[in-house]
């Protein structure tokens, strides 16, 4: 049998938690080091904002040993998510695994073997010094806020204005959106969720600035076929030539045989979701083929988007920020760079996140990280020159 060994999950989201489970059923000492208060990742408390929702449906965003709560939507909320997050850890007895508010700020490799981790708890000055055989890094893609600066923002906020990144969207009060404009910038799922719940805040007006079209797939395509059913089977994934195999004769001689009835569906797709969601109105239509675009990152329709289009709450801009200004009477403006001037209290900026592994040692990102910013990992998940 296989020694036990000492295991460092670095991160209690999904992934890490499945790491966790993973390691210790196989009789590891496994420790899960999570810099917030609680586990769940993006479903966190702390990271999410009301309205937050799956883009899968309940069995197919799920551990294969745990199901959801009978009585769980099809689609879960952040909060379904992160009850069933809880009882997949209390599962697999993972409660006494997990070390919260806790932060790694240093990693370097033993010579004898294994990593020696630097942490330090939430609020304290005292960092401790542990040593494991293995470190599983399951930080995730969602690390740090991206933070766009825009020439006249420090002047903005001076003048009373507020920037909010998508996950300080709970950081901002009731009375600091009723009746104020708000601006959203992105065209991501979180900018349209936060866009479309602004106005159920009592938002005087919300602009909804995107730099460029995407496609967006409802969650029933034509009001009657459930997204799961087209997009997430074998049959469809076969038609994205990244899944084919370059290598097989006869895979690419059946590929140009239905390239044309391929072709043909995807057109028919494209049509249907212009028409069901009316993209020629609000000028909306991508200039991309979906075929090209389409991925586990295109966005589901936030329910009731198109209906606060309808009302007028919610207006989209096909733009981006230029600047800021503030006129000598006190009025804030957002400057677009179609020309158009918004005149804004709040803007929020849902631009994403950026990868970041702050306590990796210097020739470990040299060997992890190429220059662009891409992981070196087979599969995504190992690098071999780092056991």
């Amino acid at each position: 049998d296989m020694q036990a060994q000492r295991v460092a999950v670095v991160g209690g989201g999904v992934s890490g938690i499945a790491a966790a489970k993973a390691f210790k059923t196989q009789g590891h000492d496994v420790l899960i080091i999570e810099r917030s208060s609680s586990c769940g990742g993006v479903w966190s408390p702390l990271r999410s904002y009301p309205g937050v929702k799956t883009q899968s449906s309940r069995d197919l965003y799920r551990f294969t040993d745990l199901d959801y709560s009978e009585d769980t939507p099809e689609w879960p909320s952040g909060k379904a998510v992160l009850s069933y997050l809880d009882s997949y850890i209390k599962k697999h007895g993972l409660e006494q695994h997990c070390r919260l508010n806790t932060e790694v700020v240093a990693m370097e490799r033993v010579e004898k073997g294994g990593w020696l981790l630097v942490t330090q708890t939430s609020g304290s000055s005292h960092v401790e010094k542990n040593h494991f055989d293995f470190v599983v890094i399951a930080t995730g893609t969602f690390t740090n806020p991206r933070f766009l600066h825009h020439a006249g923002q420090d002047e903005f906020v001076s003048a009373g204005g507020l920037i909010k990144h998508s996950s300080e969207y709970n950081d901002l009060e009731d009375n600091d959106v009723r009746d104020q404009h708000v601006l959203v910038l992105g065209g991501s799922k979180s900018a349209t969720d936060i866009a479309a719940h602004l106005y159920t805040r009592g938002a005087g007006g919300v602009s909804l600035v995107m730099r460029r079209n995407v496609w967006r797939i409802p969650y029933f395509i034509g009001n009657l076929v459930n997204s799961k059913h087209l997009l997430y089977m074998r049959a469809q994934e076969v038609q994205f030539s990244s899944w084919r195999d370059p290598t097989s004769v006869l895979g690419s001689i059946l590929s140009c045989i239905a390239a044309p009835v391929i072709w043909l569906n995807f057109r028919m797709l494209e049509l249907l979701l212009i028409v069901q969601l009316g993209l020629r109105k609000w000028k909306m239509v991508p200039k991309t083929k979906i075929e090209d675009e389409v991925s586990c990152e295109i966005p589901v329709v936030t329910q009731g988007l198109f209906e606060s289009f309808e009302s007028g709450d919610v207006r989209p801009v096909k733009s981006t920020i230029e600047r800021y200004e503030v006129k000598n009477d006190g009025t804030k403006i957002v400057q677009l760079e179609n020309g158009e001037a918004i005149q804004a209290h709040v803007v929020v900026q849902a631009t994403g996140w950026t990868m970041d592994l702050p306590f990796l040692p210097r020739e470990l990102e040299e060997e992890l990280i190429d220059a662009d910013g891409q992981y070196r990992l087979y599969r995504f998940a190992i690098n071999p020159n780092l056991p």
